[in-house]
């Protein structure tokens, strides 16, 4: 039998605290502010927290990292919902030279 060596709820405590710090929300508040098209989509607490798992749990794609959130309970409770493979590439690539430099899908 396979076992993991992630411990997911720590993990996902993890993140929610990171997304908790007064940095990371007055970020996320800019974020939102300068969104203006209206368009439907997943909001900028969830596309944070995405770069977040991504950067915690040392994922080498965008198509990993969403695949993870979708299938981990914890992590979408704490990021507030599970964005695309594709509208993760898309948010991090608007963010050149940020700690989580976009990575192509692997789709």
């Amino acid at each position: 039998m396979v076992s993991t060596t992630v411990s997911p709820g720590h993990d996902a405590r993890q993140v929610a605290a990171l997304l908790a710090l007064p940095d990371i929300i007055q970020f996320i508040t800019d974020l939102d502010d300068l969104r203006w098209t209206g368009r439907p989509g997943n909001g900028s607490r969830v596309m944070v927290g995405a770069m977040l798992v991504k950067a915690v749990y040392a994922l080498p794609t965008w198509t990993r990292t969403a695949r993870l959130i979708a299938e981990h309970a914890a992590l979408r409770e704490a990021i507030g919902g599970a964005p695309s493979p594709t509208a993760c590439d898309r948010f991090a690539a608007q963010r050149p030279g940020s700690a989580a430099q976009p990575t192509k899908c692997d789709r």
